[in-house]
């Protein structure tokens, strides 16, 4: 588990963090749910969007730990908000009481990794 004082030295490490777990949320949500698609009642094609914006935000952390040097609250700001919207763009009335608890236990993950 990485300690609080290590990344209050070095604040840029939420960025790899957040990056591991967008590769990880990837992985589950197109490969993983792929395979239960019909059991938590989401649609292929819209595991397949899910899954691809995770890489989006790969693609984000990727810039922001190489070339944010100074703004990196500004840049903690806009993932946390696009982790945000990420969420509220899934079709919730289409998710069962199993794909609930992923995308809960997803939004517990980003509070701890803010917190």
């Amino acid at each position: 588990m990485i300690e609080r004082s290590k990344l209050k030295m070095n604040p840029r490490s939420i960025f790899l963090v957040d990056l591991v777990g967008a590769l990880l949320s990837a992985f589950l949500l197109g490969v993983v749910l792929m395979h239960w698609h019909s059991i938590i009642g989401m649609p292929q094609k819209t595991l397949y969007l899910l899954a691809g914006v995770p890489l989006l935000f790969v693609l984000y952390d990727l810039y922001c730990l190489f070339f944010i040097k100074k703004k990196w609250k500004l840049a903690l700001y806009r993932i946390a908000v696009l982790n945000f919207l990420y969420f509220l763009f899934v079709h919730a009335e289409m998710l069962s009481p199993l794909a609930w608890i992923y995308f809960i236990l997803e939004i517990f993950i980003v509070a701890l990794i803010a917190y």
